[in-house]
């Protein structure tokens, strides 16, 4: 997938986040729903709007195929199993996943800007 036609960009928020993730989830986690979502800890501002933000930014990664978001507390609402593929259902955000496309695109994004 090429994110260089102007409607697949990311913007900077999704840029930050990818790279965020890709910096902070332990290469070798076993946890299947991935790192704890909680940007009001790492330092970023946490204001409802500023939530509101970094959640639609949220969906608009996965539904780019570069995330995954999960549901720690009741997982997929049938299963209660974390989330396979962004077409199964999901309620809210505690964990976050990065796909293999995610990592890829973060790792390079993650490169380049340090050098």
């Amino acid at each position: 997938m090429s994110f260089e036609k102007k409607d697949q960009r990311l913007s900077a928020e999704q840029n930050s986040i990818l790279e965020w993730l890709f910096a902070n989830i332990p290469k070798s986690t076993t946890d299947a729903f991935g790192i704890r979502w909680m940007p009001g800890k790492w330092g970023l501002t946490s204001t409802p709007s500023s939530r509101a933000a970094y959640s639609r930014s949220l969906k608009r990664l996965e539904e780019r195929g570069l995330v995954l978001r999960q549901n720690q507390v009741s997982g997929n609402p049938y299963t209660q199993m974390a989330r396979a593929s962004k077409d199964e259902p999901h309620n809210r955000t505690t964990h976050v996943q990065l796909t293999q496309l995610g990592e890829e695109l973060a790792a390079t994004l993650f490169s380049e800007r340090l050098t």
